[in-house]
């Protein structure tokens, strides 16, 4: 058997994702970092406070200039391959005699349009269209821009969206998101490191050759622990959802799942879409609201080794092989979604990797 190497990271300062400010590397300590399909990326690390200032010193800037919130990004490499990029959202200064250290957390790029409300109007759009189109419109306004650019791959749904009055004063990343989820013309997202947007029909691929087993039998991938939570808290089979208008003239579309309150009990849940103004898109919210809603929440967590889990080769997205014959009680065979990856990486560059699966629509 080959000798294991450590894999080699590269942790990088940037400057509004434009201009390179310096290698990091080998100050950051601690370093801790998620991916997420459809949803935001998340780094944490903290570096000495006197060879962070060190550091400025020798390359002649201010450690209060570039490193600073919703205008720093730190990129992150992997055996040279860029895995994401995330803008700083604290840089928090823990000072103390013996050892003063930067605390420094970071979000990905959709946090970037977070703080952002829609006043934009689309009929007729492609869905992934109105996607990027989302992402024009907060940026066009003054001072608005944030960097994103659209990438070269572009799924096409094929279903037309329309969104007029029912996204008015909507937050924009609760837009972009919520079109994802609608039982029609499904699709995912994500930005690369460089915050360029991209859409694609499923992130990541079937990989029949990558089995993660528990125990470790040898075989393939040996799971260091897995963890099956199921909880009913909050399952919900009958959505009933409001949306503008007051009294009477409030809209109300009522979706049920009843298979699930068979299975169940009835669970009901009134949601409240403010925004919405038109009967169809209501509609549309509150059946894939209880598509998900009428569930158990069921995502088994399996941690794995760095030693045998390559992240240059297995992404958020990927559909792998997970197998459980320990316990009869809960079993787990056949095909599961990678929805999140989360690393721990050690002074050694030894990577404990939990990744959080879902086998719903497979």
């Amino acid at each position: 058997m080959d000798e294991y190497v450590p894999p080699r990271y590269t942790i990088e300062l940037w400057h509004r994702g434009k201009t390179k400010v310096a290698d990091i590397t080998r100050l950051c300590q601690d370093l801790d970092w998620s991916m997420t399909r459809n949803g935001v990326e998340s780094l944490d690390f903290n570096m000495s406070m006197p060879d962070w200032e060190e550091k400025c010193r020798r390359i002649g800037e201010n450690p209060n200039t570039i490193l600073k919130p919703w205008v720093s990004d730190i990129r992150v490499k992997r055996n040279g391959e860029y895995l994401f990029g995330a803008v700083v959202v604290e840089a928090n200064r823990n000072l103390n005699a013996d050892n003063a250290r930067v605390l420094v957390q970071c979000d990905g790029y959709l946090n970037l349009i977070d703080a952002r409300y829609l006043n934009g109007r689309w009929k007729g759009i492609e869905a992934t269209d109105v996607a990027w189109g989302i992402i024009q419109e907060v940026q066009n306004r003054p001072n608005g821009d944030v960097g994103i650019t659209r990438g070269g791959r572009q799924y096409r749904t094929g279903v037309r969206r329309d969104r007029m009055d029912d996204w008015e004063d909507i937050n924009a990343k609760d837009a972009l998101v919520s079109l994802t989820n609608l039982q029609d013309g499904k699709f995912d997202f994500r930005f690369t490191y460089d915050r360029k947007f991209e859409t694609f029909q499923t992130l990541g691929n079937e990989r029949p050759d990558v089995t993660v087993h528990y125990p470790d039998d040898g075989l393939g991938i040996g799971a260091i622990r897995m963890e099956l939570p199921q909880s009913g808290a909050n399952l919900y089979n009958n959505i009933i959802g409001k949306a503008s208008g007051m009294g009477e003239e409030t809209i109300r579309y009522s979706a049920e799942d009843v298979p699930s309150q068979q299975e169940f009990i009835l669970r009901e849940k009134v949601q409240l879409y403010n925004s919405i103004k038109n009967l169809s898109t209501l509609a549309g919210h509150c059946e894939a609201d209880v598509a998900v809603m009428s569930r158990l929440v069921d995502l088994p967590r399996v941690t794995v080794r760095g030693t045998q889990f390559d992240l240059n080769n297995i992404g958020v997205g990927d559909r792998i092989v997970v197998e459980q014959n320990k316990y009869s009680s809960c079993p787990l065979s056949g095909y599961y979604r990678i929805e999140q990856i989360s690393v721990k990486v050690d002074e050694n560059m030894s990577e404990e990797i939990t990744l959080t699966l879902d086998n719903y629509d497979l």
